[in-house]
This record gives C-alpha cells, structure tokens and sequence, in this order.
C-alpha cells in the first residue's frame, strides 16, 4: 500500500496524498509509518541498508509535504534522538512556517547536539526574519556543528537582518 500511495501522490499534478482519494485516516497512518522509520535502531539488526530505508522515509515525508507537518511536529517531542534528528531535517526541507514556534521549542529542551543542530538548521528554513535572533545566539556556540548549522540556517531566512 505504501508504494502504491506515494505514486499516487507524486504523479497527481498537485504532489500531495490529499488528491490521490486515499482516506485521511489512511494517509495519517502513513505518515506515522514513516515517521517511525527514521529510527535507525527499531530496524532489524544486519540490514545493510538501514541508510537507505531512512532516507527513502525522508524523501517520502518531504514529497508528501505540508500535510505531514503537523505530525512532523508532534515528533520534536520524540524520546528518539534520531526521529527528532530527521523529524526536523524533513521539516528543514519542506520550510513550512507552522513549525516555526515548535522548532524554537524543541532548540530550548534538546540537548542532544545531532538533533540540535538539525532542529537549528530547520528553524532558519521555516522561521524567516523571526529565527534570526535565535540563531545568530546559535552561531556562537562551542559546538562547531552547532554553529555551521546555525550560520545555515541563517542563510535560509533569506532575511537582511541575518548579515
């Protein structure tokens, strides 16, 4: 069911799942789904392409776009680091501004660098002008991997006041 929903959705001329006649309650379930694959560790041990799987979930969950972002949103909260690492990665790619207050949110009780600088990353692609404060902070961290995803994020405001 899984491939035969994202064709759909990719080949309806808008790209979303809410023009393939899938029920909500079908593409909900899916989107759960995939968000539950960006957990590297829930995959069963000796598969090769653990990597692979993740980044197909991701590819998934950016192509669906707007319509996962509320349930994107809901896994900030994950107790997984690597779901809130992808989580906001997607997020990063699909730069919808609902995500904004939960991005900032998620940067004050993450304390996982990985998952920090992804969420920070996101924050500049769906924050705008408004991330611009927090993120300028963000770059002058100790962590340089911190401070290269917050002189990124800077850049995805596209704002003046990030110069």
């Amino acid at each position: 069911m899984l491939a035969a929903v994202l064709l759909a959705a990719l080949a309806s001329p808008q790209g979303h799942l809410a023009h393939t006649g899938v029920p909500v309650a079908d593409r909900d379930r899916l989107i759960v789904d995939l968000i539950a694959g960006l957990e590297p560790y829930g995959r069963s041990r000796g598969h090769a392409n653990v990597e692979a799987d993740i980044g197909f979930d991701v590819e998934a969950l950016v192509a669906i776009g707007t319509e996962a972002v509320p349930h994107l949103i809901a896994s900030l909260r994950s107790s997984q680091l690597w779901v809130r690492a992808n989580v906001a990665y997607c997020l990063d790619r699909i730069a919808d501004a609902r995500a904004t207050l939960p991005l900032r949110k998620a940067l004050d009780v993450e304390h996982r660098p990985e998952a920090k600088a992804s969420i920070a990353s996101a924050l500049g692609s769906c924050g705008g002008a408004a991330a611009v404060p927090v993120l300028t902070r963000l770059a002058d961290s100790s962590d340089r991997e911190l401070r290269r995803a917050a002189v990124q994020g800077l850049g995805s405001t596209r704002s003046p006041s990030a110069i």
